[in-house]
């Protein structure tokens, strides 16, 4: 796989992670979760590092990405590094693998599961 891709993949990923942990917050707001300050804290502390990170990533790589169409069951991305640009389709399924990816890396309590729903 080319590295450009790669970095807009996990650019994606970081995007749709960012978003899984929003949807989140609004749960556990809604919640009557003993201690949900705590994982509410937990959560944004998670976005905010994602949030960093996908600075970076637009920063280094001049990278920009964008939906440019949406189906039932998938999304078609258009994306431009410094180095190159190109569009791709990525399927229900892979976004939320992609989503599952990078939630997983930035979830800082190893004991406490989530699940991931697809909102896309």
């Amino acid at each position: 796989m080319d590295d450009q891709l790669k970095i807009v993949l996990g650019y994606i990923g970081l995007s749709l992670a960012c978003k899984n942990f929003e949807n989140d917050i609004k749960l556990y707001e809604k919640s009557e979760l003993h201690g949900k300050r705590i994982y509410i804290a937990r959560t944004e502390a998670a976005i905010r590092l994602i949030q960093q990170d996908q600075e970076q990533m637009r920063r280094a790589n001049r990278l920009a990405v964008k939906v440019i169409h949406t189906t039932e069951d998938s999304r078609e991305y258009q994306w431009r590094t410094r180095y190159g640009s190109g569009t791709f389709r990525l399927s229900g399924q892979q976004l939320l693998r992609l989503t599952a990816k990078a939630s997983h890396r930035y979830w800082v309590d190893k004991n406490i599961e989530f699940d991931l729903k697809p909102f896309y």
